[in-house]
């Protein structure tokens, strides 16, 4: 009861603050501002303790309703236990509504944790009344949907198909009904979905109902017959599936080119036109996505309005191949978004947030540019979602690649490097090699390393750009400290999350400020290390980021980045709550991925390895020794090479390695 009357106490405290709005002040940086990070621990209390909920509800009302905007996917994902959120929720679908829609459309979705369409229906209901374009708003969602390349389409419901086809016959119905209207029918998407997918699924169908019975399969429509899922069937399946995957190839590589019309893909969006709503009102017309912060009190009528997109998409040329949609606005101006269908962006989504607590802890250190650049991120399904352009910004490759005026591969160095490599069991692909390289000497690798590294040419550095962008030696020294000093920040806030894969392209470079933009976050929390090549490194400062600070920060990197990494590193462990708390999220509505991997281990608790990821990132908060947090990630690894290594001798050990006992300075460290 005790323990119960402060967790009250608690709550009523931070609902008294956030009640005296963001003018409310102390030394330490502002009332309301702390009551507002702690509000996802709020709702962790009210969802625990029942009993606090009447002083919640009592209070509640009189909180401004734009304090949820922040937290509203924690505030919907825990609403289905704590019914007391709903009226806060109401009001603000009321003033606020396409700030809700995008959130609710998402948490909506049966592929989400639960069914909560019961739990959702009074919000849907206020948005209906609120006057917002939810109908265009839908439809617009849909729309962007058919930007995903057919193939990946294909691909993510055939997959499930086939592993269920001859094993679990009413699976395989289920998922060939899917496959049949979401693709070859495309029935959900009459009216937005262009000649790309329409040619496509037609081509799949004529195919089904052509070559199935030369293969002697009845099949012809969504329903899959009780005859074809027999044994016996198997070849002319085989047969099948290897034609419809051929299909799906062809259709891959059609617009892979950098540029599309916009119409072959969706010309709904194409043919777009809202330029005459500006008779009507303003809530009657779809705003921009990415526009509520949730860090400030959002004025609606200031927000631009969607009038219609160019006629060209840009396609990348990643796995996914994602595309960028340009919006033309009301404010006269072009948003650009990169369109990812085929992904859970929602990862993303998170990891900026939790950027976006860490820039908070930082605001009150008196470093320039002690921060990491973030960008806005909407998920609008559990595998769609749209991402703001970082514009005036380029990844640090091509970037290398201008300054060497050659391609990548010519680069002497890294030819070099791929030469040596294949001295290591040739004609294997490279990932098969890593094990000899890694059983070598340290001092063979040392030795190869330093003639790779001497190879590069002085313009081959990120140094020689910067001083080609600088006027003179004043300009290039400030340069340098807000470059030093975004590194910092996004490499403390990286290794705190566990975020790997940090190669080239995953670093975009500010061309007006200089800072540093981090961008993909698919291998975060830690799963980096679980790769057939395990990144064994708490973040990447290797000698092209470094050549930077040079001479001034020498080989430990002293100076401004130094500085700037401890003072973060700092902050976010004394406000390890703070951080822990915008986690919960990963726990109450883990990512789709995450989910699967537990069932793949065999563990139906959907909440197993997020629970374990925050451990981890837990323990980094508390100051644990990377490499021996390092040792229990890879304990997951089912690598044998990685198991093997594992079992090495302490002196010769991963642990040993990652956590250089060869040097003087870092065994000290590490034995401490």
């Amino acid at each position: 009861a005790e323990h119960e009357d402060l967790v009250c106490s608690l709550v009523r405290c931070v609902i008294k603050a956030l009640q005296t709005g963001e003018a409310a002040t102390t030394k330490d940086g502002g009332a309301f501002k702390q009551a507002h990070e702690r509000l996802p621990r709020v709702f962790e209390l009210l969802a625990a303790l029942p009993n606090c909920r009447p002083a919640f509800q009592k209070s509640a009302g009189a909180v401004p309703g734009w304090a949820l905007l922040r937290w509203l996917p924690q505030a919907l994902t825990h609403l289905p236990s704590v019914p007391e959120l709903l009226d806060p929720m109401l009001g603000l679908a009321a003033t606020l509504p396409q700030a809700v829609f995008w959130p609710l459309q998402l948490a909506s979705h049966k592929d989400v944790i639960g069914n909560r369409a019961e739990v959702f229906r009074p919000l849907w209901a206020a948005l209906e009344r609120s006057g917002a374009p939810i109908k265009t708003a839908l439809t617009f969602t849909r729309a962007l949907e058919c930007l995903t390349h057919p193939d990946k389409r294909y691909e993510a419901e055939m997959k499930p198909f086939k592993e269920n086809l001859l094993r679990n016959p009413v699976e395989a119905k289920k998922k060939w009904r899917t496959l049949w209207r979401k693709v070859f029918e495309m029935r959900d998407h009459t009216g937005v979905a262009g000649l790309v997918h329409q040619g496509f699924g037609q081509r799949c169908q004529q195919v089904v109902r052509e070559l199935g019975p030369r293969v002697g399969l009845v099949t012809s429509s969504e329903d899959l017959a009780d005859a074809d899922l027999i044994p016996a069937k198997k070849e002319g399946w085989v047969k099948l599936l290897q034609q419809l995957d051929i299909l799906a190839r062809q259709a891959g590589s059609q617009h892979a080119s950098k540029k599309a019309p916009l119409r072959d893909f969706s010309p709904w969006l194409a043919q777009f036109d809202a330029r005459s709503s500006w008779l009507g009102t303003a809530e009657e017309q779809l705003e921009v996505p990415g526009q509520y912060s949730g860090l400030q009190r959002p004025d609606p009528r200031s927000h631009a309005r969607v009038l219609g997109f160019q006629p060209q998409l840009l396609v990348m040329s990643s796995k996914q191949k994602p595309k960028r949609l340009i919006v033309l606005g009301s404010d006269e101006r072009e948003h650009w978004f990169l369109v990812k269908g085929g992904e859970d962006v929602r990862l993303d989504e998170r990891v900026e947030q939790l950027f976006g607590t860490v820039n908070g802890l930082l605001a009150t250190e008196a470093v320039l540019g002690l921060q990491v650049r973030t960008y806005a991120v909407v998920p609008l399904l559990p595998d769609l979602g749209i991402l703001e352009w970082v514009r005036n910004t380029k990844p640090l490759k091509p970037l290398l690649i201008d300054l060497a005026k050659v391609s990548f591969e010519e680069i002497d160095a890294h030819k070099q490097r791929l030469q040596w490599a294949r001295l290591f069991r040739p004609g294997v692909p490279p990932v098969q090699r890593y094990p000899a390289i890694f059983a070598l000497e340290r001092s063979n690798v040392e030795v190869a390393f330093r003639r790779f590294v001497a190879a590069l040419k002085p313009n081959e550095t990120l140094k020689a750009f910067f001083v080609q962008r600088a006027l003179g030696p004043e300009a290039l020294w400030h340069m340098r400290q807000r470059f030093a000093a975004s590194l910092a920040a996004t490499s403390a806030a990286s290794y705190l999350l566990g975020i790997g894969d940090r190669h080239l392209d995953n670093y975009l470079l500010c061309l007006n400020s200089l800072e540093v933009v981090p961008i993909d976050f698919g291998y975060s929390f830690g799963i980096g290390a679980l790769l057939p090549v395990p990144e064994m490194v708490p973040f990447r400062l290797t000698g092209f980021l470094l050549s930077v600070l040079q001479p001034l920060a020498g080989p430990r990197a002293h100076g401004t980045f130094r500085d700037g990494l401890q003072r973060a590193l700092r902050k976010c462990r004394e406000h390890m709550g703070v951080l822990m708390d915008a986690c919960s999220l990963f726990i109450r509505e883990p990512l789709l991925d995450w989910t699967i991997e537990s069932r793949r281990r065999g563990n139906n608790d959907v909440e197993f390895l997020p629970r374990q990821r925050l451990r981890f990132l837990k323990e980094r908060l508390r100051g644990k020794h990377p490499s021996i947090l390092l040792v229990e990630e890879l304990a997951e690894s089912r690598i044998p090479w990685v198991k093997e290594r594992l079992r090495a001798p302490e002196h010769d050990s991963i642990e040993a390695i990652a956590a250089g006992v060869h040097d003087d300075d870092r065994r000290e460290g590490y034995e401490r």
